[in-house]
């Protein structure tokens, strides 16, 4: 049998020396025991510090995983039903139409708001930063389509939707419930967090766009949704 941490710690080198990527930490877990730790790189293009075991990575829309596991569970307890308006749980949801948007079509990106709030005197990484108005303001969004006629990817607002939910069926917010129902039980409670505190920012990877050529971008209709 090859040695796993040895397999895994060339392929991440590997990675490191053709310049595809920056930095990188892999671990591999058999039967819950640790078998592999392996990073390779430096945390970001301007650094010099170099990638650890416990450096933090954003992992951007791969929490919807762990936000629908939060979500689920506060389900099973009876929270919240999932054929059930999210408008009975939060009024304020219900305006410009999204009155019968359902639980189920949220989760399912099927609820017709795809499109991220925007305001015209706050920038946009402002506004998403602070979740409170974000909340407020995909709150008063208009479908783009007849909810539950067609699926589209809600990159942010489906956060946002989930968030503004059980802040008021729970009491707290999906930060809180998804580091005291899963992050802590599960012994990650310093790995794993929905809105990194300031108290571990020095942890963090840094975030960048690597250069791109314009001639490997994909032609998106511009009257479409997604673009």
């Amino acid at each position: 049998m090859p040695d796993i941490a040895a397999v895994l710690q060339q392929t991440l080198d590997e990675l490191i020396d053709s310049g595809q990527e920056t930095g990188l930490q892999a671990a591999v877990y058999l039967d819950g025991e640790l078998v592999a730790d392996c990073t390779a790189g430096v945390d970001g293009p301007d650094s010099q510090e170099p990638v650890r075991s416990d450096t933090l990575f954003t992992i951007f829309s791969a929490s919807k995983a762990v936000i629908s596991t939060a979500f689920h569970m506060l389900a099973e307890r009876g929270l919240f039903e999932y054929d059930r308006p999210v408008a009975e749980y939060w009024p304020e949801f219900g305006a410009s139409g999204k009155e019968a948007i359902t639980v189920a079509q949220v989760m399912n990106h099927t609820a017709g708001i795809p499109q991220t709030p925007v305001l015209p005197d706050v920038p946009l990484p402002e506004l998403v930063a602070d979740s409170v108005r974000m909340i407020q303001e995909t709150a008063k969004l208009e479908p783009m389509f007849e909810p539950g006629s067609t699926s589209c990817y809600h990159g942010i607002t489906i956060g946002c939707v989930l968030d503004g939910l059980v802040r008021r069926v729970d009491g707290r917010t999906m930060g809180e419930i998804v580091r005291e129902e899963i992050a802590v039980p599960l012994g990650i409670g310093d790995e794993l967090f929905l809105g990194t505190p300031n108290s571990v920012v020095d942890r963090m990877a840094a975030v960048y766009d690597a250069p791109i050529d314009p001639a490997d971008l994909p032609e998106f209709d511009p009257d479409s949704i997604l673009f």
